[in-house]
């Protein structure tokens, strides 16, 4: 990737992570910034770079602390879900809870709201810096189960108890009869993680 295009990239990624602080009239939509960085020009600058690189793990130095992070190998039953992509890896992000997540209170449930705001910020603050080092990447909104950059998903969402995540090294996924949970091999279910899918 040429130094300028590296520039660029650089430019949309520290453009985003300040105008997250600026009132909401002033942000940019999560999916304009994606266009802008997965535009075919851009795209097609980054392949060449992508390939290279595609057997490392990217750097990622855009989270403060508290949390874990760990990159595996992405599930084929859950590469075959995005449509115009298939990621080969997984990079994923966990927080340790104070409450478990497995059992309903209000102060579990004001935990989990700001946690989960905070995962979806850091995730598609991770999604631009792995695309910014040349590969393409996208993150599961927590909220949602959708894309957050808007790649298409064959089964329109993935949960985040998705049973397929307990092929991951670190999860299990617990029926706990009312709804299944993933957890967490050393937090148990006092954890929340989010995930970004690259290649």
């Amino acid at each position: 990737m040429r130094s300028t295009q590296k520039r660029a990239l650089s430019s949309i990624v520290n453009n985003y992570s300040a105008s997250t602080a600026l009132s909401s009239q002033a942000e940019l939509s999560q999916r304009e910034l994606a266009n802008t960085i997965l535009s075919p020009s851009t795209l097609d600058s980054t392949t060449q770079f992508a390939t290279q690189a595609s057997s490392l793990n990217p750097t990622v130095s855009c989270l403060s602390e508290g949390h874990t992070l760990k990159f595996d190998k992405c599930p084929s039953s859950l590469a075959s879900e995005f449509l115009n992509q298939s990621p080969d890896k997984v990079l994923v992000i966990t927080y340790e809870t104070k409450n478990d997540m497995g059992k309903w209170s209000n102060e579990m449930e004001v935990e989990r709201k700001i946690i989960v705001e905070k995962l979806k910020t850091d995730l598609t603050q991770v999604a631009l810096e792995v695309v910014a080092q040349g590969f393409w990447a996208d993150a599961i909104d927590p909220t949602t189960g959708k894309a957050i950059f808007g790649s298409e998903i064959e089964s329109g969402l993935i949960i985040e108890s998705d049973a397929r995540f307990a092929d991951l090294d670190d999860f299990e996924v617990e029926d706990l009869g009312c709804c299944t949970i993933l957890k967490h091999l050393t937090y148990g279910t006092n954890s929340i993680s989010g995930f970004v899918f690259y290649k």
